[in-house]
């Protein structure tokens, strides 16, 4: 029965199981499971480098990837943990149009960013695509005169800057390079 399961066959094992002299047992069963039920199993707790790493996501695509759900979704409004670069991404998504409004509510433990999302006639959304372009593992930089034009110039490119986030436009015309965060369109 065990090769249908394609689990390794061994032989039985007797194993003397006991929590206490008075609860002496012996029983016949497999090694191999008798090993993972022995196992020590991983925790926050006992490993604390685990919560570390559930930290280390990259927040601006999560961003961005929850305003794209929104309007795929056709919700009218998106609720995102607040932080100070998620303001500013929206300030700029509110200054190109593609948001009607934003507010931040103070909540415990975190704040939240309430995003109102823009819809046309007919309920086209105001975003047709977003594109992520830097990542964590690979970061795209440009100078002024290479940040790169979306569409045609049809989109906006939002790269973040010494002087904090700014379009592509802006950041051409301050004569600013930076780091290439996403395209929108």
């Amino acid at each position: 029965m065990l090769k249908h399961l394609n689990l390794p066959v061994t032989a039985p094992v007797i194993t003397v199981v006991a929590s206490s002299a008075a609860d002496l047992v012996v029983s016949s069963v497999s090694s191999v499971f008798a090993v993972s039920a022995s196992e020590k199993w991983l925790t926050e707790e006992s490993y604390p480098v685990f919560s570390k790493c559930q930290n280390n996501m990259d927040t601006t695509a999560d961003f961005l990837t929850i305003i794209r759900n929104g309007y795929l979704a056709k919700k009218d409004t998106v609720v995102v943990e607040f932080s100070k670069a998620r303001e500013e991404l929206t300030k700029i998504l509110k200054t190109e149009a593609f948001i009607v409004d934003y507010s931040v509510e103070k909540a415990k433990p975190v704040n939240k960013l309430i995003i109102n999302l823009r819809y046309f006639d007919k309920g086209l959304p105001a975003v047709t695509g977003i594109k992520k372009i830097t990542k964590p593992s690979v970061r795209i930089y440009s100078g002024y005169n290479q940040i790169p034009r979306t569409l045609s110039g049809a989109g906006t490119t939002i790269l973040t800057t010494s002087a904090g986030y700014m379009t592509g436009k802006t950041a051409r015309e301050k004569h600013l390079g930076g780091e290439v965060i996403c395209q929108i369109w």
